[in-house]
């Protein structure tokens, strides 16, 4: 509120106290739901606006600057003499230092917002059911144990065991881990296209470790990130540590969950790693 309106926090505090519970509702849902209170001046009579945080045309800002990058770069690679010096757009490079500030941590917000509001994909606690049923075990998560009796006791769709899962989700404490965990199990439903067979290597004599694809995972990106010496390198390529949740990286929760460098591919390399197919 004191920043919004560029006041004191004691006339913000007041401030408060004078609005409508309706708006102070309205305040709540409009930050937990990742959007940003644009003006709250009540001399313009206009009450409570709201606007989007913009992840899609964030999304776009960054795939320009990529495809801008790309060019330069095949620009480089090609057989022409050209002057490089030339090809630089200067409204682009006064702008870069705070859009890459501007950019950074967007996923690990949008991660932190989804695992408060203990979000889930459609079909998720169906998909979970599916995946617990295939191993004798169950699935160890943050070292609680979803047996694989519990499928014998509920059905698929049953609102039990969504609680069940919902109930061991809970049990971590930083959201965006949760979320990495619930990305993880989405995978894992999919395990058989991933890994292209019908015999994953799972395990008979213990609980499969949810927790270890993710760390797996987080490994395999900060080696892949140091291999091109990305900024990975200021924190955990470079043997630092960052104050990432579970002692991950925090750049890895900054990725986008799809596409080259998303976080499902390395989440998929590192099924692959643990449940490659049985000889």
């Amino acid at each position: 509120m004191a920043r919004l309106r560029n006041i004191t926090g004691t006339d913000a505090s007041q401030k408060l106290l004078e609005i409508s519970p309706f708006e102070v509702k309205s305040m709540l849902f409009s930050l937990l739901s990742g959007r940003l209170l644009e003006d709250l001046s009540e001399e313009a009579g206009t009450g409570a606006k709201e606007q989007r945080t913009g992840m899609g045309s964030i999304r776009k800002q960054i795939e320009e600057r990529r495809s801008m990058r790309r060019s330069l770069h095949a620009v480089k690679g090609s057989s022409h003499s050209v002057d490089m010096t030339l090809l630089e757009l200067p409204e682009v490079e006064d702008e870069s230092e705070e859009s890459e500030d501007f950019q950074f941590g967007i996923w690990l917000r949008h991660r932190r917002i989804d695992g408060a509001l203990n979000r889930v994909p459609p079909e998720f606690f169906a998909t979970v059911w599916d995946t617990v049923r295939r191993f004798p075990r169950g699935l160890s998560i943050n070292r609680i144990v979803l047996h694989w009796g519990l499928t014998q006791e509920m059905t698929r769709r049953e609102i039990k065991f969504a609680l069940q899962v919902e109930q061991v989700l809970n049990q971590i404490s930083e959201p965006e881990y949760r979320e990495m965990i619930i990305e993880t199990l989405a995978l894992l439903g999919k395990m058989d296209i991933l890994l292209k067979t019908d015999r994953p290597n799972i395990p008979h004599d213990h609980a499969f470790d949810v927790d270890a694809v993710v760390k797996r995972a987080n490994k395999i990106f900060v080696e892949h990130n140091r291999q091109m010496e990305t900024i990975v390198m200021e924190c955990c390529a470079s043997g630092k540590r960052c104050d990432g949740a579970q002692g991950m990286c925090q750049h890895f929760y900054d990725s986008a969950p799809a596409g080259e460098y998303g976080t499902a591919h390395y989440l998929i390399k590192a099924l692959m790693e643990i449940l490659g197919p049985a000889n």
